[in-house]
């Protein structure tokens, strides 16, 4: 595919299986109805592919595998999500790996319909400057993913007032007996969820239909806590660091960290120009945050 290409028509157009592979370039899309498994990649991952207004709208139990993009939110129809699922069960895996997501006003991925999705993968992505005006971060409001891996991403200056991980109890009263494991490891996270009320883990699935782990993962500036939702079930949690993040350690916050977490300041380059190389010994020595900045 190349720039000028009707990639709006050709993806809805497209086969079970296909593979299609950008140039670089900017794309401008409209909505794309996602309704066959396909996969998206950037041709040159140096130079990735600029995808402007892009949201994907997956139906009929399809799956989707993103790589090596950059998804830029700007003039998307409404502000909406980058991601959007209709009802169905069981959809096939999302994948979402080493892409640049940015300037989505309302979130990344929502799902307000009975949705089952049997997995879904955020990995090694740089995800900025999404608002959260209208929705959170992560959105399930009906549905639910079997697995849900978020690992080795860095999140900077988004929801800083809404919640960053939401699952809701419809997911459960819709599925019944499915039990959801959530693992969230070795992210860096900046500027996220300011107000004291905002959480980063607002997940409502009922009791024993759950499980998050939460590890070795970077909070630095952020007055938000970890959750305030009795069924949240995080299994395990540990090595984490809060820079600036005092609430998801104190003893006086309900479900904060109780314990193995460090408090020191990673030295972060230059965060106002994304670059969040830690210069902290002890954190690099330990591996905490996204690989990528502890090299």
């Amino acid at each position: 595919m190349n720039p000028g290409d009707d990639l709006t028509a050709i993806l809805q157009a497209a086969n079970a299986g296909d593979v299609f592979a950008l140039m670089p370039g900017e794309y401008i899309t409209q909505d794309i109805a996602i309704t066959k498994s396909i996969a998206i990649k950037g041709a040159r991952p140096a130079d990735k592919p600029v995808l402007k207004g892009t949201i994907f709208r997956i139906s009929d139990n399809a799956g989707l595998e993103l790589k090596d993009l950059i998804l830029d939110g700007t003039g998307a129809l409404n502000d909406n999500q980058a991601i959007i699922y209709s009802a169905g069960s069981v959809f096939a895996p999302l994948s979402i790996e080493d892409c640049t997501i940015k300037n989505y006003v309302k979130g990344i991925i929502y799902v307000n319909s009975a949705t089952r999705i049997s997995s879904v993968v955020y990995k090694g992505n740089i995800i900025q400057d999404i608002q959260c005006n209208g929705g959170d971060f992560i959105d399930f409001r009906n549905g639910l993913a079997d697995k849900f891996d978020f690992i080795n991403n860095t999140v900077s200056n988004s929801a800083t007032a809404r919640d960053f991980f939401r699952m809701d109890a419809g997911g459960t009263t819709n599925f019944p007996g499915v039990r959801s494991v959530i693992t969230i490891n070795n992210n860096t996270f900046f500027n996220i969820c300011q107000g004291t009320s905002n959480r980063v883990l607002y997940i409502r699935l009922a009791n024993g239909s759950h499980e998050i782990k939460f590890n070795k993962n970077i909070i630095a500036g952020s007055n938000g806590q970890f959750t305030n939702q009795s069924a949240t079930n995080v299994t395990e949690r540990g090595n984490n660091n809060y820079f600036q993040a005092p609430n998801y350690y104190s003893t006086s916050v309900t479900n904060s960290d109780r314990g193995v977490y460090t408090t020191l300041d990673p030295g972060f380059a230059n965060p106002a120009t994304g670059n969040f190389t830690v210069s902290n010994i002890e954190l690099k020595a330990a591996g905490i945050g996204d690989p990528r900045w502890v090299q």
